[in-house]
């Protein structure tokens, strides 16, 4: 019966296709029809059966060489479910069963991507952008200016932070220096007061204490006249206590917190000048601008991407490795790298290989749940030469040593 899509292709004649059978020692003699009730099995190898079907999805469809590469290699269900939307698609497959077992067994090359470390610059505080210097395309070097986040909050910021730093050294400056003469004199002035007040205290009380023996002042007098002498040699102690202190002047540990406060508000103004300072949002490396999310006059939150750039001094292949060949790829093996557009073949080296499968089912147990594993791997290039080519270009890598 004639399949849909298969208008205009001639139809196979069963009686003239080629037996698929292969010729096995000692089969000589036996006829076509015992050799007929005896089907074998044909399976076309799969890195075969990976290329015809790219072959005729870019045959048909017109994709990229690579990009049907890449779809019959990491998604081959698809590729398959592809076929039968062309027409023709029945002498293809059957191309396929016929000629699949004689390709290589080999799935190199591996197909994947230019790519370029992706830096992403974001947003430290929610002011408004008030100047836009670069646009998008644009090559630009490490240490420019990409744009400007408004700064009149933070510059008020930065001044209260410096009165502080101000009033924490004025404070450290008075405690070094201790404390005025002037204090000083008045401290020891009111301690020779209360020096006189005892005294007299004590002469007053004396001479009421003879009154008393001679019966003239009362017992009530002498007692508050003792009470006034105590009290003037408190004040006097007290007094005493505190022109020691001033001559003496500050302590260590005073000392020591006056210079932690200065530190304190030291770092603070730090922390809010480097603030300041990325709201002028810098590029960190050279490369590409990439995109510019925000736009003039609009207000980024913080953490929000202001800038993505791509740098332009780490040009690598993205590709992903079957699982057939994990064992055998690692860091520092040579590749080659094919580029539509350029001329001749690149240098490369494998830079990275993850140790977790890209595509992975729950559970692996079988050998052909195994082969379809597949892991991210980077392939650094290695000619100067290439590093001025856009990241997103289709690439062929191949292992010359693993062939």
């Amino acid at each position: 019966m004639e399949q849909p899509g298969n208008e205009g292709v001639p139809a196979l004649d069963e009686g003239r296709m080629p037996s698929l059978a292969w010729n096995k020692p000692g089969s000589e003699g036996v006829s076509p029809s015992s050799r007929a009730r005896r089907p074998r099995s044909i399976v076309p190898c799969a890195s075969a059966q990976r290329r015809l079907l790219a072959e005729l999805l870019r045959a048909a469809l017109g994709y990229h060489k690579s990009t049907c590469l890449f779809v019959a290699q990491v998604f081959p269900s698809r590729a398959k479910a592809l076929v039968p939307t062309v027409p023709g698609a029945g002498v293809a497959l059957l191309t396929v069963v016929l000629v699949g077992c004689s390709g290589d067994l080999s799935p190199l090359p591996l197909v994947g991507t230019l790519e370029r470390d992706r830096v992403e610059l974001i947003a430290e505080f929610q002011e408004p952008i008030v100047e836009v210097l670069v646009v998008e395309g644009q090559s630009v070097s490490a240490g420019q200016v990409l744009l400007r986040q408004d700064g009149a909050r933070v510059d008020q910021d930065l001044k209260a932070a410096q009165a502080a730093v101000d009033g924490t050294r004025q404070l450290l400056a008075g405690l070094v220096r201790g404390p005025r003469e002037e204090a000083i004199r008045a401290a020891r002035a009111r301690f020779n007061g209360a020096q006189d007040i005892l005294q007299v205290s004590t002469r007053e009380h004396l001479r009421l204490k003879d009154l008393a023996e001679q019966n003239i002042a009362s017992q009530t007098d002498v007692d508050r006249a003792l009470r006034a002498v105590e009290v003037a040699r408190t004040d006097g102690a007290a007094l005493g206590a505190v022109l020691e202190d001033l001559l003496d002047g500050a302590t260590v540990e005073e000392l020591g917190q006056a210079e932690a406060a200065v530190s304190e508000a030291q770092a603070r103004l730090e922390r809010l000048r480097i603030s300041a300072e990325r709201l002028e949002v810098l590029a960190p490396r050279d490369g590409t601008i990439e995109a510019l999310p925000y736009k003039l006059g609009e207000r980024p939150p913080p953490g929000a991407t202001l800038v993505v750039l791509l740098a332009s001094d780490t040009l690598h292949a993205r590709i992903y490795v079957p699982e057939p060949l994990r064992a055998r790829v690692h860091t520092g093996l040579a590749a080659r790298l094919e580029v539509d557009g350029v001329a001749g073949q690149l240098d490369g080296t494998v830079s990275f290989i993850s140790s977790e499968a890209a595509f992975t089912p729950y559970f692996s147990l079988t050998q052909r749940d195994r082969s379809r594993l597949a892991y991210l791997a980077k392939v650094a290039v290695s000619d100067q030469a290439s590093r001025e080519l856009p990241a997103g270009l289709p690439v062929e890598v191949d292992f010359p040593s693993l062939r």
